[in-house]
């Protein structure tokens, strides 16, 4: 963000100063004066956190956490979230827009789904290994929905099968 010669004093100066950026602009242009490498990026709040907590903190209180507040905050949303599916298995297509259902196959005996970064996981735990049965066919069921917010919501079933065919169980 500063130049490597730049003194720490200076660099805490800098940081107040964009501590009290009222904008993005007001960011870029201190950064500019600083000599940064980098200073359309602008600054992430994360990064002047220690800086200025009581600048920060008022915008960002999760920022100012410790790790058991943070790891009890993100249990409650797991929880909440987990709360609110309705239906875990669903035995019919009712209350989903979009079900699908394809072969897939397991030549190592693993099959997981791949996770995004910062994107939660069902219960909050990591991914389980799919393949119940270890090497061989399956077959996999992703059902998709909107929820009132407006998110997407999916469910992925997978279960031992020997079909090949594709299925539009709702279209």
């Amino acid at each position: 963000m500063f130049p490597d010669s730049m003194s720490d004093q200076a660099i805490l100066a800098y940081g107040r100063e964009l501590c009290r950026a009222k904008d993005r602009d007001e960011q870029e242009a201190i950064l500019t004066r600083a000599g940064s490498a980098r200073p359309s990026w602008g600054v992430d709040p994360w990064d002047l956190v220690h800086v200025c907590p009581e600048i920060i903190g008022a915008t960002h209180p999760e920022l100012l956490r410790s790790t058991e507040e943070t790891q009890a905050a993100n249990d409650a949303y797991v929880a909440e979230k987990n709360a609110k599916c309705r239906d875990p298995w669903p035995r019919r297509t009712a209350g989903w827009q979009e079900v699908e259902e394809v072969p897939i196959v397991s030549r190592t005996g693993r099959l997981t789904v791949p996770e995004m970064d910062g994107d939660e996981v069902g219960a909050g735990a990591p991914m389980p290994n799919l393949a119940i049965k270890g090497k061989g066919r399956y077959r996999l069921r992703v059902y998709v929905r909107t929820d009132a917010a407006g998110e997407e919501q999916h469910l992925v079933v997978v279960f031992p099968g020997t079909s090949k065919k594709r299925l539009t169980l709702k279209p």
